[in-house]
C-alpha cells in the first residue's frame, strides 16, 4: 500500500454531515448529489442540535444556502472551531466568511473538490500513525516509532533512513540513492556503515517493514 493510499483510506472513514434545510442537494430519485458515503443527514433546524449535543463529534459539515439557518447558528460557527463547515451561498455574510472554519462555495459543482480537500487539509493537522508489525507504530507528525505505545529512540541517521523509505512507498531504493541521501554524497561512508544502519533500523522497525529486493534495493511495508 503507497502512503497517499493509505492516507485516502483514513479520510474515507471520516464523517461528514450534509445540513440540507432546502432538500436542495438531492437528484431526481432523492438521492445525495455526493460520491462520499460516510454521511449523516439533516434537513430539519431542530436536528442540528446534534452538533452541540455531541461533544466526540468530528466532522466536516456542509451547510445548504439558507440565510436565516445561518444566522441562527453564529454562535454554534464560532465555537465549533474542530468543525469545518462548508457553506453553499452566493450571499454569505464576511461576518461568517472571515472564520478560519468556515468555506464559502457559491456554486454546488464545487461541493465534492472542496470535501475533498477540506477533508485532506484536516487531516495533515490530524496525528497520522503508520501501523508496522509486531504492535509498532511511527507517528510522522512527531517522527516518533512506538512499540506497543512505547517509545523507542530512533538516531538522526535511523529516522533519516526510516523518513526516505516513507516518502518513496512506491519504489525500490537502490543502495546508491540510500548512501547518497543519507550520508549526504559524503566519501566516508563504507560498506559496514551501510549494513550497520540497516540492521540497526530493521532491528527497531521489524525485519518484515523493511524489505529486501534481491539484487535491487529496499522497500517499506506498512499495514
Amino acid at each position: 500500500m503507497s502512503l497517499n493510499s493509505y492516507i485516502d483510506n483514513i479520510i474515507s472513514t471520516l464523517e461528514i454531515m450534509f445540513i440540507d434545510l432546502e432538500k436542495s442537494i438531492r437528484d431526481s430519485n432523492g438521492a445525495l448529489v455526493s460520491k462520499f458515503d460516510n454521511h449523516k443527514y439533516i434537513d430539519s433546524i431542530d436536528n442540528v442540535r446534534y452538533l452541540n449535543n455531541n461533544q466526540n463529534i468530528n466532522v466536516v459539515v456542509v451547510a445548504l444556502d439558507d440565510q436565516s439557518f445561518v444566522n441562527n447558528f453564529t454562535e454554534t460557527l464560532k465555537e465549533l472551531k474542530n468543525i469545518s463547515f462548508i457553506i453553499i451561498s452566493e450571499t454569505l455574510n464576511k461576518e461568517f466568511t472571515n472564520l478560519s472554519n468556515v468555506i464559502n462555495i457559491t456554486n454546488i459543482k464545487r461541493l465534492e473538490n472542496t470535501i475533498a480537500k477540506t477533508l485532506k487539509d484536516r487531516y495533515k493537522n490530524a496525528e497520522l500513525y503508520l501501523n508496522f508489525e509486531n504492535g509498532r507504530s511511527y507517528n510522522l507528525k512527531t517522527k516518533k516509532l512506538f512499540i506497543e505505545q512505547e517509545e523507542v529512540k530512533l538516531t538522526p541517521r535511523e529516522q533519516e533512513f526510516l523518513d526516505l523509505l516513507i516518502e518513496n512507498t512506491n519504489n525500490i531504493l537502490d543502495h546508491k540513492t540510500i548512501q547518497d541521501k543519507i550520508w549526504h554524497e559524503s566519501y566516508d561512508v563504507n560498506e559496514s556503515a551501510y549494513k550497520s544502519l540497516l540492521n540497526k533500523l530493521r532491528n527497531k522497525v521489524g525485519k518484515k517493514t523493511v524489505k529486501n529486493i534481491s539484487g535491487k534495493g529496499y522497500t517499506i511495508n506498512f499495514q
